[in-house]
């Protein structure tokens, strides 16, 4: 266990597990749901997972909508990021607070949209299993999503490799 514990980054840690704790903690407060965490492997694990989900949230559906909001944040094209984080390491550690902060942004979305959800579905009765088949479609969409966009920014990466050779 402790191999495990000392394996995490402090950001796998604060993107990943922080936030998953915080929402298993919440969710089993304020909703009907209580998400299984038991033992402390099968709460580790549960706690990861959903925070790697709240990440994914974060970086498909919050990052694109806080870009609508030119005002508040613009961002460097993908070529100057590259460019500068090779004279510059602090930007690599710079990038990653940004993206703990826009993981906690999804985390705050998320406990809100869950109790919400429980709120309206309460009158309703949705068989356990539906609600599970529909949670494992949601998140099948958010990974095939998450996927095609990490396929682009390796593509890019390797093609801006390449031409800068």
């Amino acid at each position: 266990m402790n191999d495990i514990i000392n394996k995490i980054s402090n950001y796998n840690f604060f993107n990943y597990l922080f936030p998953g704790a915080l929402y298993v903690v919440s969710v089993n407060h304020f909703t009907r749901l209580q998400l299984p965490i038991e033992n402390l492997f099968g709460a580790l694990f549960v706690c990861y997972f959903i925070g790697l989900v709240i990440s994914r949230i974060g970086s498909l559906i919050v990052e694109p909508l806080l870009k609508l909001l030119s005002c508040l944040c613009k961002e460097s094209p993908y070529l100057k990021f590259l460019e500068a984080e090779k004279k510059d390491p602090k930007i690599n550690l710079l990038s990653q607070e940004r993206n703990v902060y826009r993981t906690l942004i999804a985390l705050g979305v998320s406990i809100l949209a869950s109790i919400g959800i429980d709120k309206l579905l309460t009158p309703m009765y949705l068989s356990p299993t539906l609600v599970f088949c529909i949670l494992i479609g949601l998140m099948i969409i958010l990974f095939v999503c998450a996927y095609v966009r990490q396929s682009r920014f390796l593509n890019e990466r390797i093609n801006n490799n390449i031409n800068s050779k």
